[in-house]
């Protein structure tokens, strides 16, 4: 059993977290501030043609402020710690060392006698809580009660563990470095 990322259709720009939209909505909320204070200045020197362009500057910062403050209520509502625009499932999973991805992880099941892809399915989250979700799903296809997973490091997490063996299955992990 092993697990890949598969890129997404969404970029890391269009992927927020709660931290993410609050630094948006400060920049917004700072921006904001400065251009009421330049509309003052403009004001008491009568300047019209600078007002309008401020006055634009402001109405987009409103738009993206109100675009953030949904993104915040759907990230609440869904009880996510993300939410992606383009491609709602997708996730930023780690991919290597420090490396982020908008991506999704494609686990797979292959029978080892006859080389056959007997379970898979699509998380989204690492390999690291995926262990039994693939080796039940591959129990379930094979019919058979007992059988040995054998999974990477990346699989350690010793719920899982747990949860394999007392469904009857025997896991090989490779140890933790």
């Amino acid at each position: 059993m092993d697990g890949t990322k598969v890129r997404a259709s969404n970029s890391k720009k269009n992927n927020y977290n709660a931290k993410k939209i609050e630094g948006h909505l400060a920049y917004i909320e700072e921006k904001t501030n400065e251009y009421l204070a330049e509309l003052d200045k403009n004001d008491i020197k009568e300047q019209t043609e600078r007002v309008s362009h401020v006055q634009e500057k402001i109405e987009k910062l409103i738009s993206n402020k109100i675009k953030y403050e949904v993104l915040g209520t759907a990230l609440t509502e869904s009880q996510e710690p993300q939410v992606s625009t383009t491609d709602p499932d997708a996730r930023a999973l780690l991919v290597q060392g420090q490396v982020v991805e908008v991506s999704y992880n494609l686990q797979a099941a292959v029978d080892q006698k006859h080389s056959l892809v007997v379970a898979t399915h699509t998380i989204n989250r690492n390999d690291r809580n995926a262990m039994s979700g693939i080796a039940l799903e591959a129990q379930a296809n094979l019919d058979k009660k007992n059988f040995t997973a054998i999974l990477d490091k990346g699989y350690n997490n010793s719920r899982e563990l747990e949860t394999c063996q007392q469904a009857g299955i025997k896991t090989l992990v490779a140890p933790p470095p």
